[in-house]
């Protein structure tokens, strides 16, 4: 069995099979012509991408629209009918996108009320209805039928939706939302209907409670179809919903997202089928990782909208650092094994999971735009990453452990995890236990003279558990 010794400060702990170190591999695309950031993206086809609005340096608002070729690999430039910036798209079922709602000012200001068509054959722009309500950092998703809800706001009433016609170029208000959200998550159902969850309060609060709640097209209401997730508990929250709906569809017809922790403490990821609006647990070989063994900045959060390759099956999450390393890692987990994987690489000068991100049908991960550092100064960057190929082996069983880091705080006489845990136990080295604690994220030493001791945890909800050699000086 290999071991792998990691110095942390004072602290030295030994993991088992932590994840390998794997590489993610980039091709560099022109810059855009325009630096941008919260622009709408489309993926037309494989050689055809098209962003559109967003804001530019100085958080302004803009109607500029590059369309990236590439046979030619440029981009040329056009423009929208109005100003798009934290704006929703909806593919059509004719092909068309419905782009709408976005600041009515710069410095992320204001709602916009305003809807127009993009027809991606000629790439004209066509004014469509206005909503009842403005709105920004709204989501929209097309339903079974055709129509299309849209859902959300940020700083103005989000109390209802609204479902667009597109044979009657209108919009319809639904009842009460039992939640006002911005950035929630639509999964249309085979009844015509959605279940919507996720997101943020109207105010940026995270939600905890009401994870998911059901649209009835026959009634046009809502209803509480689910308050907690797994294990019983209420404090989870799931994606983040800034990505065209298809994007969380897998092979089998069922959709997936992340779900996790508002501390960023814990992540798992469920499916919901849309015809019996199953809700369930992806059953996981491994942990997903939230923190890095090498990068303290490396965190879960950064980005919680699933990259999902449906020909191969798998869900790739994205991380970053968050100093000036700009690290990116990107956790693929195989939907059909359940195994759990890693990858990462440097040299980025900006956030690159603040731009937006799309995935192509090849495998391969689109990044395009982002902070460089905050929405005043953004990124021109277009990039392509491609993941590792992996093969499963024996150190995805099910009893292999995962890596928990810990961090001694002088001031608390104590040990913090880097994770909550179910259970850890502090040992002497002639191995008497000194103290147990459930359910925490901190061993404490009670003024225990300084030595090495040993804090044996066990991972939540599971029965795997790790040995940590802590260093009291």
């Amino acid at each position: 069995m290999k071991t792998k010794f990691i110095l942390f400060g004072t602290l030295m702990f030994v993991s088992f099979f932590a994840f390998a170190e794997n590489t993610l591999t980039i091709e560099n695309m022109p810059s855009l012509i325009t630096a941008r950031g919260s622009h709408v993206q489309l993926v037309i086809s494989a050689n055809e991408f098209v962003v559109l609005g967003g804001h530019v340096n100085g958080f302004y608002l803009t109607k500029s629209v590059e369309t990236y070729d590439g046979s030619t690999k440029q981009w040329t430039v056009t423009n929208s009918v109005g100003d798009r910036d934290m704006s929703f798209a909806a593919k059509l079922n004719n092909g068309n996108y419905l782009i709408g709602a976005g600041c009515s000012t710069g410095w992320g200001v204001g709602q916009l009320a305003t809807t127009e068509i993009y027809n991606s054959t000629d790439k004209s722009f066509t004014a469509a209805a206005s909503m009842n309500v403005p709105r920004t950092n709204a989501t929209s998703a097309t339903l079974k039928d055709g129509r299309v809800m849209v859902i959300g706001n940020w700083y103005a009433s989000a109390s209802t939706a609204e479902i667009y016609d597109p044979v009657t170029n209108s919009f319809t208000s639904t009842g009460a939302c039992l939640v006002e959200r911005s950035f929630p998550v639509i999964i249309p159902t085979d009844d015509g209907g959605a279940i919507v969850g996720g997101g943020y309060g109207i105010y940026g609060a995270q939600l905890g409670g009401l994870l998911f709640e059901k649209y009835n097209p026959l009634t046009n209401s809502f209803t509480e179809i689910q308050t907690s997730s797994f294990y019983n508990e209420t404090n989870w929250t799931t994606t983040v919903g800034t990505a065209l709906t298809h994007q969380y569809l897998l092979s089998s017809g069922k959709y997936a997202l992340i779900i996790y922790k508002p501390d960023n403490s814990k992540v798992n990821i469920i499916t919901i089928d849309p015809a019996t609006e199953v809700i369930a647990e992806v059953p996981l070989k491994k942990v997903i990782p939230v923190n890095d063994a090498t990068n303290q900045t490396i965190v879960f959060g950064t980005n919680t909208i699933p990259m999902i390759d449906r020909t191969r099956n798998l869900l790739h999450i994205i991380q970053a650092g968050l100093d000036a390393s700009h690290i990116l890692r990107i956790v693929t987990v195989n939907m059909t094994t359940g195994s759990v994987h890693l990858a990462k690489m440097n040299g980025f000068d900006y956030y690159p999971s603040s731009g937006n991100i799309s995935m192509l049908d090849d495998g391969r991960i689109l990044f395009i735009g982002g902070m460089k550092p905050d929405n005043f100064t953004l990124s021109d960057k277009a990039f392509i990453v491609s993941i590792p190929t992996y093969t499963d082996t024996g150190l995805d069983e099910n009893n292999i452990n995962d890596t928990i880091r810990a961090y001694w705080n002088s001031l608390q006489d104590a040990f913090i995890l880097s994770s909550l845990v179910e259970k850890a136990t502090l040992y002497d080295l002639n191995g008497k236990t000194i103290l147990e604690k459930n359910n925490t994220n901190s061993v404490q030493f009670n003024s225990q003279s300084a030595g090495v001791y040993i804090i044996r945890v066990q991972l939540q909800y599971s029965n795997h558990y790790q040995l940590i050699k802590a260093i009291k000086y």
